[in-house]
């Protein structure tokens, strides 16, 4: 696809592929303007007169004489180091919003100009010092052979045609948004009937955005561009707002302190959507004009996140990690962020605050990302969003639900081998079915915890906690996850280092009593045959793979009794 730009000057098309195109020629000048906008334009030429700085305003043409009423029409944004959208007018012109700081002066400035069915434009401008800069640009029509289209299905969580959601289309540039006179941008929408398919035709060979909404659920955009004269296929999926209930305290008086001063304290629950967090009033709040928010959450698709959309050079926030509330007593000094970090159920996060600089910390105790709906044959993973962790349902034979919570603490029969939360995952009552977990882990969860990275694997408890046993994984040290296929029921799931544990402590509960016997003998095979069952590496007791009467011999030596600690020296 060809990019083509007017260029008054010399009287020709010059055309670029994904190139920025020629400087335009200054055509018009400020007695072009219409007077009411005139106005405007002594505005901006008292302020740079006064403070200096670049203002851009001119005119564009569409190429087929189709008129242009305002920014609805024609999209123009300067884009050199800033994404900063000019208004746009009854008959093309345009007009810089406000006076910019003379840093954005000089040669090859981007501007970029968007119209849908439209050839888009890539300008290098030279942007002038202490006075407008006027240009002039015609938009050619794309050949009615290369225009392109979008088509898609929007689907709910459980991957079912969506009926009602609003679909829209747009470039993918800042915008001054939609006010009583419409929408500043060009734009298409149009509501998903029941199978949930949507489409919108006329598209030129530029990089578009296509977003999902529907009330009560979180958006689902992305980014594409069609080929040229195709269609291209951009499906989404919605999932539901999601709540999560946070413990924080909020410390008032301009110190690091979270022990001494004026110290604030609560629960909030805060559902995506229904606005940003403000830690002096304790409370969610919207979007109102002034309000200002000290963190924001977000939601893509099903995975929560934090981030900080008012930004002063000054505030931000940190991931302090899984950790006790009460533990961090200071904020830090350093290490402050306004970028996303994901949110996590248990880990502990402080703030630098917007407003005069004061701290608070928070943990997210729980979220509402907690049950998923398993339709059978499903190809998709299921994610659940801060708890770390994909479900794939390799088979399922029926439609139920899974259940997940994440406790945060410390299991007393795990103790310090294991990171300090375990997931209970339950439901699938009736259902047969064959999952692969992968679990993920904050890797300075590990390091706090004095952990070895490289020995770590995942644990299953059948009955809350009294036992565990070790299952098989693949560890990928690079995702930070371990990944355990084909289990047909579910439970607790924890992660450890079991490189320290007691030899023959078959229930990792720190004894060796007639349950270790029990599951002992379940794993007896006799001289010569390999036991490969993972929940039996503890009877492993000798230097051979079987497990035979040498190994009995050490086990019954290492017998203590229950709730009496066993010897770690008892196989040597």
């Amino acid at each position: 696809m060809i990019a083509h730009g007017y260029h008054k000057s010399l009287g020709l098309v010059a055309c670029l592929s994904a190139v920025w195109l020629p400087t335009p020629a200054n055509a018009v000048d400020y007695d072009d303007f219409p007077p009411a906008l005139q106005q405007i334009l002594d505005q901006r030429i008292d302020a740079l007169g006064a403070e200096g700085g670049i203002c851009i305003a001119g005119r564009v043409a569409l190429g087929d004489g189709a008129p242009i009423s305002s920014g609805a029409d024609v999209q123009v944004n300067l884009r050199h180091g800033i994404d900063e959208p000019l208004w746009v007018y009854e008959g093309g012109w345009f007009i810089m919003g406000r006076t910019l700081s003379s840093h954005y002066a000089g040669p090859d400035k981007g501007l970029i100009l968007r119209a849908f069915g439209y050839d888009p434009i890539d300008a290098s401008i030279t942007i002038l010092d202490a006075e407008i800069t006027y240009l002039d640009f015609e938009m050619i029509k794309t050949p009615a052979e290369e225009l392109a289209s979008v088509q898609g299905v929007v689907t709910d969580e459980d991957d079912l045609p969506f009926l009602g959601a609003r679909v829209t289309i747009r470039f993918p540039f800042a915008n001054h948004g939609y006010d009583q006179h419409g929408y500043s941008y060009p734009h298409m929408e149009g509501t998903t009937p029941q199978s949930g398919e949507y489409s919108f035709p006329g598209l030129s060979h530029a990089e578009h955005v296509v977003v999902a909404s529907a009330s009560g659920y979180a958006y689902h955009s992305g980014r594409f561009t069609p080929p040229v004269g195709g269609a291209a296929a951009e499906n989404r999926r919605l999932y539901p707002n999601r709540r999560i209930v946070l413990d924080y305290v909020y410390q008032s008086n301009g110190t690091r302190s979270f022990i001494n001063g004026g110290l604030d304290s609560g629960t909030i629950s805060w559902l995506n959507g229904a606005g940003g967090l403000d830690f002096s009033e304790g409370e969610v709040e919207g979007y109102e004009s002034g309000d200002l928010r000290d963190l924001e959450l977000r939601q893509d698709q099903d995975v929560l996140e934090f981030d900080i959309f008012y930004a002063n050079g000054r505030n931000g926030f940190y991931d302090a990690g899984a950790v006790d509330l009460e533990s961090v007593v200071e904020a830090s000094v350093t290490g402050y962020t306004t970028r996303e970090l994901p949110c996590l159920v248990g880990h502990v996060y402080v703030v630098r605050t917007y407003e005069e600089d004061n701290y608070a910390k928070f943990v997210v105790k729980t979220d509402e990302a907690s049950f998923r709906t398993v339709v059978a044959g499903d190809p998709d993973p299921i994610e659940f969003a801060g708890y770390g962790l994909t479900i794939d349902f390799t088979f399922s034979s029926d439609y139920s639900q899974v259940h997940v919570q994440k406790h945060f603490a410390s299991l007393p029969v795990l103790g310090e081998d294991a990171l300090p939360y375990f997931l209970d995952i339950s439901g699938m009552a009736g259902v047969t079915f064959s999952a692969d977990l992968v679990v993920t882990y904050d890797e300075a969860d590990v390091i706090s915890m004095r952990l070895v990275e490289e020995n770590l694997t995942l644990l299953r408890s059948p009955d809350n906690g009294l036992n565990w046993y070790e299952l098989e994984v693949t560890t990928d040290p690079v995702a930070n996850s371990l990944t355990a296929e084909g289990l047909t029921f579910f439970g607790w799931f924890a992660i450890a280092d079991l490189s320290t544990r007691l030899p023959a402590d078959m229930d990792y509960d720190g004894d060796i009593d007639l349950e270790d016997v029990r599951y002992f003998q379940a794993c007896f095979t006799g001289f010569g045959s390999s036991q490969t069952d993972p929940r039996c590496v503890p009877a492993l007791l000798d230097a051979d793979s079987d497990v035979d009467q040498i190994d009995y011999t050490v086990f019954h030596g290492c017998i203590s009794a229950p709730y009496t600690p066993g010897d770690p020296a008892c196989a040597d």
